[in-house]
């Protein structure tokens, strides 16, 4: 059920419409350089951003259970990696994808005796 006629006004810097909630903010920060005599200089700088968020949600979606955390992401990710066969360099040599990195991060064991 859509609410019509529904004004909010949260700050100056965030604007509702019919279609988009705009807000904008200003990042502020600083850059550090060397002059050419090896003194330190910090120069301050701003920068303005525009955000758009769409109102209007689509109706269509899905959520696929156990997806949503870094375990079902990276077990996901696995398996794809492992059905392409992926490789990659490192010191020793070429690395094919396996399962033992999941299994050894994912898994847990009891050490010791109480």
């Amino acid at each position: 059920m859509a609410v019509r006629n529904l004004q909010v006004k949260v700050n100056s810097n965030v604007e509702y419409t019919e279609d988009f909630i705009r807000s904008r903010a200003l990042y502020r920060g600083a850059i550090a350089s060397k002059n050419e005599d090896g003194t330190l200089l910090a120069a301050h700088y701003e920068k303005a951003y525009e955000f758009n968020t769409n109102r209007k949600v689509p109706r269509m979606g899905i959520m696929l259970v156990c997806l949503g955390g870094n375990n079902g992401t990276t077990m996901t990710a696995g398996i794809i990696a492992n059905r392409l066969g992926l490789t990659w360099a490192t010191r020793e040599g070429q690395q094919p994808a396996n399962y033992y990195g999941s299994l050894v991060m994912g898994s847990t064991i009891k050490l010791g005796v109480d």
